[in-house]
């Protein structure tokens, strides 16, 4: 996303920092993906080399490795998130890349009328503002898209916090 002059504007530097903020999104979801297959290939890992007794004396510290990898992965309740954050940056990619394109192609257009005409003809000042409200637009939009991912990963922590409480645990003792 380009502006007419070399300095960005302060909404061009907020879409920026919305942009910014939907890759990291992205992001956000391949490490959550890497831990998560990392942690099942040491517990799977571990068990087969176990079933087969390959280290002999060492199947007690490949069992530690499988209960410590288990319960990481229970306790950050790493399915669940993985799988929420892996639909978040999804819908970050898809959302980021549908506004960037079709912020770009308006803004092509807009561009061929400032470059055409001089900055006091009325041709360039509509153009002008055409630009703005299509910035205005893009700013919105991206917005208003961080926004929604950004609820839902919150909705998404705390149903991890929920699932790791040790509430139905107790009530179970209770009974």
């Amino acid at each position: 996303m380009s502006s007419v002059s070399d300095k960005p504007t302060l909404i061009e530097r907020e879409i920026n920092e919305l942009l910014q903020t939907l890759i990291d999104i992205e992001k956000l979801g391949s490490k959550r993906r890497f831990i998560a297959y990392g942690l099942k290939l040491i517990a799977g890992g571990s068990g087969l080399v176990i079933a087969l007794d390959v280290f002999g004396t060492a199947n007690k510290w490949l069992g530690a490795a499988i209960m410590v990898a288990v319960l990481l992965d229970t306790v950050f309740a790493n399915y669940e998130r993985l799988v929420g954050e892996t639909r978040a940056a999804h819908a970050a990619r898809l959302k980021r890349r549908t506004i960037s394109s079709d912020h770009n192609r308006a803004l092509n257009q807009i561009l061929i009328q400032l470059k055409k005409h001089s900055p006091e003809s009325t041709e360039y000042q509509a153009a002008n503002a055409a630009k703005d409200s299509l910035e205005n637009k893009t700013h919105t939009l991206l917005q208003k898209t961080v926004s929604q991912i950004d609820k839902a990963l919150a909705e998404l922590d705390l149903k991890a916090l929920k699932s790791i409480s040790l509430e139905a645990e107790r009530s179970a003792i209770d009974r």
